[in-house]
């Protein structure tokens, strides 16, 4: 999988439980309604570890660092990936 192929949806969880988390939903570039099919951390992009990134489920990505909503996506693009904020 290449980081062109993918768009990563970024959102805050809304729960009083599980403050500033960030939820990031990973999709298909060319098919943006089709979730991810994988643990795409582990499986495919293991170096998003370090920036507290780790996989919830197939196509789920839970971030609770402290980067802000907007600064976590500019890392991401600035680390080539592509990304689109849900607020």
């Amino acid at each position: 999988m290449r980081k062109s192929e993918i768009v990563f949806k970024i959102g805050k969880m809304d729960n009083s439980f599980i403050d500033g988390i960030l939820l990031l939903g990973v999709f298909y570039y060319s098919n943006i309604d089709e979730m991810v099919d994988s643990h795409v951390v582990e499986e495919h992009f293991p170096e998003l570890e370090e920036l507290g990134l780790s996989d919830l489920a197939e196509g789920q990505i839970e971030y609770s660092g402290e980067l802000s909503i907007f600064e976590l996506s500019e890392e991401l693009e600035r680390r080539g990936f592509i990304t689109q904020i849900s607020l």
